[in-house]
């Protein structure tokens, strides 16, 4: 059932709307361009919807035909009138990424006049062409695959606890990842994977024996994910990420059962690179693990920088935090005093773990800063906390609370001793 809240907007927009289209059909627009189905509307879905709502996608119906779209009508002009859908957090104001899947005004609005007029259907014959999706890997035949070692049976309904499996490379050299992509045996039933780095000698909290240090997993060593609307890493030319002989890797698997069961055993291809690379690309964090949220508390900030002692680029920024996340914010400082916002998320959604890969990107000099700051509502008024009368401190469970600040960079200088992973800056 659509809310009042959601027919009101469709019932403004549309009277709003309506009169323009008409007048664009009376001054003759190009088929491809009317606001039917297999037209405009049609473009719009296959190319910011798709995606995820396609036959074997993880969305709950397919985009792809008429008959779901009309089906689903007034679902698509609540989610995209609220503007939950296509899921995109990003301050639009504040840096400009290249997997931007949030849809402009204008075709946010071409939807909502569509669902007012009857969601017409068009002529077929005007359709856009449909993208062959295939069944195998998006970016190619891997050189190599890394596969959970058992099958996950995923129950028809529930919830399923977050699920973290570990995995031992075998490779007899360290290895440069060109390029790399998660793929679920069952798409449909998969939320989100992220997959960390545990270097050759750690050992996991899972696995440590008395007396061996621990890994504080999660604060370092992301490696690759497959969230909604993304699924694989493509690093600039002549760049790469290394992977250690002898490497421990760690999925995190989010599963969300979808009415019948199914089995997963999750992949991750990898493509290397021959030889050493000319660019190292690292994985770096800002993080914090001495918080402490106070019972109650709606608003409570907690930062934590990272000072590059390299010059570089940054690639892409990924904000890290559990179910009191609120908002989380990237800025950097400049040796010369300047600073910038260069992320702002004013509504985290811990159900989306989106990473900001930036179009273009950003140079930062040798003792440039990076400050991460998050928000966090412990309050009665977030409706996915847990516990509001608790003090919250970090932890891996989705009860306790993280505040990490990923970032993927490539390095200037290929320094000898690098590790891959950008810690100890």
């Amino acid at each position: 059932m659509m809310s009042a809240r959601g027919v009101a907007i469709g019932a403004v927009v549309g009277a709003i709307l309506m009169g323009s289209f008409w007048i664009a059909v009376a001054m003759g627009t190009s088929p491809s361009d009317e606001l039917v189905y297999h037209g405009r509307i049609g473009r719009i879905f296959r190319e910011s919807c798709q995606t995820c709502h396609r036959e074997g996608g993880i969305g709950p119906f397919t985009l792809e035909t008429y008959e779901s779209a009309y089906l689903y009508r007034d679902l698509i002009g609540f989610m995209v009138g609220e503007g939950r859908m296509p899921p995109w957090f990003a301050n639009r104001a504040v840096g400009t990424w290249d997997n931007d899947r949030s849809l402009s005004d204008g075709d946010k609005e071409a939807i909502l006049a569509w669902i007012a007029d009857g969601a017409p259907e068009g002529d077929p014959a005007h359709a856009p062409a449909p993208i062959d999706w295939g069944d195998g890997w998006q970016l190619g035949e891997p050189d190599a695959v890394v596969q959970i070692e058992e099958p996950f049976y995923v129950p028809a309904d529930g919830v399923v606890d977050y699920q973290y499996l570990y995995v031992k490379t075998d490779f007899p050299e360290d290895r440069w990842v060109s390029k790399m992509e998660v793929r679920p045996t069952a798409p449909e039933a998969m939320h989100h994977v992220l997959v960390f780095i545990e270097p050759p000698g750690a050992k996991s909290a899972r696995r440590a024996e008395p007396g061996e240090p621990i890994w504080m997993g999660g604060l370092s060593g992301y490696f690759a994910a497959i969230v909604p609307g993304f699924t694989g890493n493509t690093y600039p030319e002549g760049s790469a990420k290394l992977l250690p002989k002898g490497a421990w890797l760690k999925f995190q698997l989010h599963y969300t059962p979808k009415g019948e069961p199914v089995v997963d055993q999750t992949m991750l291809g990898l493509h290397f690179m021959d030889g050493e690379p000319e660019w190292v690309v690292e994985t770096g964090s800002a993080f914090d693990t001495r918080f402490e949220i106070p019972p109650g508390a709606p608003d409570h900030e907690v930062s934590a920088e990272y000072t590059f002692v390299r010059s570089g680029r940054l690639l892409s920024l990924f904000p890290h935090m559990h179910l009191r996340g609120k908002s989380f914010k990237f800025e950097i400082e400049y040796p010369d005093g300047r600073s910038e916002t260069i992320l702002d998320v004013p509504s985290y959604d811990f159900n989306w773990q989106l990473p900001y890969h930036l179009e273009e990107p950003l140079r930062v000099p040798a003792g440039a800063r990076l400050i991460a700051t998050g928000t966090f509502d412990n309050s009665s008024a977030n409706r996915f906390n847990p516990d509001p009368s608790s003090t919250v401190r970090f932890g891996e469970q989705t009860f306790e609370e993280m505040m990490i600040g990923y970032f993927d960079w490539i390095v200037d200088d290929l320094a000898e001793g690098s590790d891959g992973t950008g810690e100890g800056h």
